[in-house]
């Protein structure tokens, strides 16, 4: 592998293996699956760039009338080429620009051009399949951006992007619009923002009504008051976000379903070892209807000899349907120089406002144990059981990865 990294390389391979069944007579799924990383810049002294993401996913479900359901999925593999010299990329292949995050992933060429302080892009490319991430070239994407910002290596960092993005359905018109980020960091300030204004031309003008709609906005602000305190808010409308995660609990769930909103709120610390935190949130979309959610967070970190870690959150929430708290402990602690154990809790409890709606409460524990040998080797093991009215599964997941 020496070989590989005095050539630019670095990666790592591994194999993860996640078993969900179903206790209630309803079947489960397993999931064995392939992850391949390799990164690499100017190999071999060439002005080639490469970045390769594999998480080839094979899930098989099985379903307790008979029968099973297969799925696999492939994620990113691109190459580019840029000159050290000169301030031209090209890449071609799956990949992902920050500068175009509203496209997400697409298959396809783009090139950028930058100097300075500013930068300039095109692509064209199509969109993959939504659920298994194969290639298909129903949708097709072209666009292009421009991007002005703070010179490098100031101690103020910003910059605002424009672009303007034309999708096809089979050659129809899918969406047209235009989009802009902006952010800044500095010493104490943080803010992120990003807005999508779709250009409404054939059936689309008389579906929606008007020329423009501002179909998207997400903003995002951060204020260190003190060195201990820190202000925090924002407001997301977004009608889709794609995300990737290797875990998916109960909790993530609750939050990705109250996304759409605005919050506010703030994080603080004591000494060395203490995190606090409080949050408001009101979420007007999604399957909830307006709801509103308070968030109380404390936790310490690195404590003892043996980096103790412990977090605590605490949520009431209430909706036009339905009130409830949300309730979550984890516990985490080194058991040698080379792994650690950690073990988590939660609950979910609701209560229906219109008897129409069944009340609730949803139970959950689990353990993850990490370990690093070889210095090259990291395995993880977590087990999980979820109990309730609504859900009740046993979840075994694990990965072993060699980095390189």
């Amino acid at each position: 592998m020496d070989g590989l990294r005095a050539a630019g390389l670095k990666g790592r391979i591994g194999f993860r293996y996640l078993a969900v069944q179903w206790l209630d007579g309803e079947g489960g799924y397993r999931q064995p699956a392939l992850d391949f990383r390799l990164n690499g810049t100017q190999i071999a002294g060439a002005p080639i760039d490469l970045d390769v993401d594999i998480r080839s996913r094979r899930t098989t479900r099985s379903f307790s009338g008979g029968g099973t359901e297969t799925r696999n999925r492939l994620y990113r593999l691109s190459a580019s080429y840029r000159d050290g010299v000169k301030p031209l990329r090209v890449t071609i292949g799956r990949q992902f620009s920050p500068s175009l995050a509203v496209v997400s992933l697409f298959d396809g060429l783009s090139a950028e051009y930058r100097k300075g302080r500013w930068g300039a892009g095109l692509f064209t490319g199509t969109q993959p399949d939504p659920l298994t991430y194969a290639y298909a070239s129903e949708v097709r994407e072209y666009g292009g951006y421009y991007e002005y910002g703070a010179r490098p290596g100031a101690a103020r960092r910003w910059a605002v992007t424009a672009g303007l993005i034309g999708s096809y359905d089979d050659g129809e018109i899918n969406r047209e619009f235009a989009y802009s980020q902006q952010r800044y960091e500095g010493s104490r300030l943080s803010v992120f923002a990003a807005e999508e204004l779709d250009v409404n031309r054939g059936w689309k003008k008389d579906a929606e009504g008007a020329t423009y709609t501002l179909t998207s906005t997400f903003a995002s602000l951060r204020y260190r008051v003190t060195d201990a305190i820190s202000a925090q808010g924002g407001y997301d409308d977004r009608r889709n976000v794609r995300l990737y995660r290797d875990s998916i609990t109960p909790e993530t769930e609750f939050d990705d379903g109250y996304r759409q909103g605005y919050w506010a709120g703030f994080d603080g610390k004591a000494g060395s070892h203490v995190r606090y935190g409080l949050e408001g949130r009101q979420s007007d979309g999604g399957g909830h209807g307006k709801a509103d959610a308070y968030t109380v967070r404390a936790g310490v970190h690195g404590f003892g000899g043996r980096g103790f870690g412990a977090h605590l959150r605490s949520t009431r929430y209430t909706s036009d349907a339905v009130e409830g708290w949300l309730h979550t402990l984890s516990a985490s602690a080194d058991l040698t120089a080379w792994s650690r154990l950690e073990l988590h809790a939660g609950t979910r409890s609701e209560t229906a406002l219109s008897t129409a709606i069944p009340t609730g409460r949803l139970n959950w524990y689990g353990i993850d144990w990490d370990s690093v040998f070889g210095r090259r080797f990291l395995l993880t093991i977590s087990v999980e059981s979820n109990r309730g009215a609504f859900e009740s599964t046993n979840l075994f997941y694990t990965t072993l990865s060699y980095r390189f």
